[in-house]
């Protein structure tokens, strides 16, 4: 298979301007992703308890809308009733009136006998004299055309408006409808002439005694119109009073204008911290920090128990180690480091093992003796280890042991050993001299070390290319340019997008190898003495 092309180192130039609040806003989004989840989870299920509540409640106001509705519904029946009684009592009124117009044998004068013509004569006069509104208002006042519902509203309509024109037509319509009138009583006065006395009181008195009857019917129709409309009056108060002043919100909408100010704000807070200490958000602002390619993106954290497995998928410690060996040299050493310890020894451990997966006979190790944090990782002894072969207590072969053989890796351990004082400059050079010679026997050599290390592992593997790690929204990005400038020449960056590994403690560690059977700490009979002797 033919090894991908190394990428182009990026432009050693930080993000600026909106990239750069870009960067930070998408970092906000990424860290509150938990809190987001959560907190809609729990918003949405208070929701949906705010809205189920009321209906299995009942409307508390049903009854009081009923009594209102049923009030109203009383007040319009009684407005209609009250209405007809006045129109029935208005005819019975004009009626009365004409009943009692004085009789004889012949046609009386409209001047002398009839009474309501000699008015309404010099009224109709006067309109046509004046020819203004307040002419024909006074005309349609006239006791003979009053009631008619058509000179009400003519006479309504009159006052209403201020159009000269309109007063007129409306002044000669009133005037047609006296004229008319005028003559319909004078028609009838000469019809009625021929009738007794007898008749006349007869048919006066009972137009006189209905029209009484009406008085009455409206009067009580008035009074309970009056008291349907105080009703409504009094329910409309009872209600306002027990409203309260500050407008109804509804639950759900509440609980939503709560959710979305508790995402803003928890938002707010995350981009204000991103703001005050940026930290990297993603591979091109690592990238542009240190002026090296990111080669590996971690988006997927350890596997629990030992981390023997062989990589499947698109595995980025593959694409890591084939943008390592893209050369296609043989032999090669690598230095892994970085300001976390725990993710150096994961990078370094799972790069190690995707070397093994490609048939390299790969040697592993770690210079942090207080930590042991490649032991821990790969779940096996720490001691003896890399510092007691460098003092000369343990031949180097002695230290080392596999710990891929049972999955069919060829990966070599050697641990960070026991923690020692500062060897003189003899010992160094001659533990140096006998680790290059050891590692000559393996195809890929990589060095685990926290970035305070770095000169040591420097002075064990000179020459080697360097991987950078750093943590999405963890590592600032203001210690990650002053690490990158440290490593320099940065080979490639490794960015851990997933959460942290786990590793066990040294009690644990110690608790899970006394239980393991059948497998012992690789070397010499005495190296495993002395691994067993003393448990970590």
């Amino acid at each position: 298979m033919t090894a991908p092309a190394v990428r182009q180192r990026p432009p050693h130039r930080p993000l600026e301007g909106t990239a750069w609040f870009a960067a930070r806003l998408s970092l906000a989004l990424h860290r509150t992703r938990r809190f987001t989840r959560w907190w809609l989870g729990l918003g949405g299920t208070l929701t949906v308890i705010a809205l189920l509540l009321p209906v299995a409640a009942g409307d508390p106001e049903a009854a009081a809308r009923f009594a209102r509705e049923q009030a109203v519904a009383d007040s319009v029946v009684t407005a209609a009733e009250l209405q007809r009684v006045r129109d029935a009592q208005a005819d019975a009124e004009s009626t009365l009136v004409a009943a009692r117009r004085p009789s004889g044998g012949a046609a009386p004068s409209r001047s002398s006998h009839d009474p309501r013509l000699t008015t309404l004569d010099a009224s109709i006069a006067m309109a046509r004299a004046a020819r203004t509104a307040p002419s024909f208002l006074t005309l349609s006042d006239d006791p003979a055309i009053r009631f008619g519902p058509r000179m009400r509203a003519l006479a309504d309509s009159l006052r209403s408006t201020n159009d000269s024109a309109e007063i007129l037509r409306l002044g000669n319509t009133i005037i047609a409808i006296a004229e008319y009138r005028r003559d319909a009583i004078a028609e009838q006065g000469a019809e009625n002439a021929t009738f007794t006395d007898t008749d006349e009181e007869t048919d006066t008195l009972a137009v006189a005694v209905r029209a009484a009857a009406l008085r009455d019917s409206l009067a009580r129709a008035t009074a309970a119109h009056d008291a349907a409309r105080a009703a409504v009056a009094s329910i409309a108060s009872a209600a306002d009073a027990g409203r309260s002043p500050v407008p109804p919100l509804s639950p759900g909408l509440a609980l939503l204008v709560v959710l979305l100010v508790g995402l803003t704000l928890r938002v707010g807070l995350a981009l204000s911290g991103e703001l005050r200490e940026p930290r990297l958000a993603h591979a091109l602002e690592a990238e542009r920090a240190v002026g090296a390619p990111a080669l590996a993106v971690v988006r997927d954290a350890l596997p629990e128990g030992p981390l023997r497995f062989r990589p499947s998928g698109v595995d980025p410690f593959r694409v890591l180690y084939l943008g390592l060996t893209a050369t296609g040299t043989r032999t090669r050493a690598l230095v892994v480091t970085g300001e976390d310890a725990v993710i150096v020894a994961a990078v370094g451990a799972r790069l190690a093992i995707a070397a093994g997966a490609d048939h390299r006979t790969t040697l592993v190790t770690e210079l942090d003796p207080e930590q042991i944090l490649l032991a821990r990782v790969f779940r096996d002894h720490a001691e003896p280890g890399l510092t007691d072969a460098m003092a000369g207590a343990f031949k180097w072969r002695e230290v080392a042991r596999s710990v891929g053989s049972s999955d069919g890796l060829s990966i070599t351990m050697v641990p960070a050993g026991t923690a020692r004082d500062p060897l003189d400059e003899a010992q160094q050079r001659a533990g140096i001299e006998a680790f290059q010679a050891f590692r000559e026997g393996f195809e890929f050599t990589i060095l685990t070390v926290a970035l305070r290390d770095l000169d040591q592992a420097r002075a064990l593997l000179p020459g080697a290319p360097t991987v950078l790690c750093g943590t999405v929204g963890v590592t600032a990005v203001e210690d990650f340019v002053a690490a990158g400038a440290r490593v320099q020449p940065a080979h490639s960056l490794v960015l851990w997008d997933a959460p942290r590994p786990t590793l066990p403690s040294r009690a644990e560690l110690a608790a899970y190898l006394s239980k393991r059977k059948g497998r012992t700490p690789g070397g010499s009979f005495k190296a495993v003495q002395e691994a067993t002797k003393k448990p970590v």
